[in-house]
């Protein structure tokens, strides 16, 4: 009875952390030279979790992440390489599991989770075609008319001539990280009813011949 207790209050535990709408910090920058250099740094706060990454081009990625202001992790995202090829079969297996238009479903439900959004974004570009500089500058002037509220872009057009650009991000938002694994449950669960009726189908197909036959 009390190994019983402790697992209700466990469970409760859980499911209060998950269900706390906590909020959700992102800030970001990414640069490009004409040189074709680039360099890119960013950090997401969740609570009481926290990851921060920067990038740079010949450098390797590298990330550290927080727990309640204490570092659990830092050092260089390695990305095993392996030269064996990849089984056509797991291919095969990921790409039935991958439904575009179910995803794009999903994540748009995902977003909309994020009540309330701010979100500022800030671009400043340059092109060596000074015609394309404008051109961008007229299409994200029609863009911002369109954001949902809460989102903001600014932008600062140059005309150097030269390829160069700048992105910076900054945004919060209030999440349930429940609602989250809930989307991602519905998405797997979609998928799995996609299967079974592909299998279904394909067995329909197998069986129909043979019974034309015998009739």
């Amino acid at each position: 009875m009390t190994l019983a207790l402790l697992v209700l209050a466990g469970v409760a535990v859980v499911v209060a952390l998950l269900s706390y709408p906590y909020r959700l910090v992102l800030n970001g920058e990414l640069r490009g030279e004409p040189d074709g250099s680039w360099a890119g740094a960013g950090g997401l706060e969740l609570g009481p979790v926290g990851v921060t990454g920067a990038a740079a081009r010949g450098v390797s990625p590298f990330f550290q992440i927080h727990v309640f202001g204490l570092r659990v992790h830092s050092g260089p995202l390695s990305v095993r390489r392996s030269d064996a090829p990849k089984p056509r079969r797991a291919g095969k297996r990921a790409a039935r599991g991958f439904d575009p238009y179910e995803l794009g479903v999903t994540a748009l439900r995902s977003v909309e989770r994020l009540r309330p959004v701010t979100l500022d974004v800030g671009l400043r570009y340059s092109f060596r075609n000074v015609v394309l500089t404008g051109r961008v500058s007229g299409a994200l002037h029609a863009l911002s008319a369109l954001l949902p509220p809460g989102v903001r872009l600014s932008q600062e057009p140059r005309w150097d001539a030269l390829d160069r650009f700048a992105i910076s991000l900054s945004g919060a938002a209030r999440v349930s990280p429940v609602l989250f694994l809930y989307d991602g449950l519905c998405y797997i669960m979609a998928m799995s009813r996609k299967e079974r009726a592909r299998k279904r189908t394909r067995i329909a197909a197998r069986l129909s011949p043979e019974g034309e036959g015998r009739s």
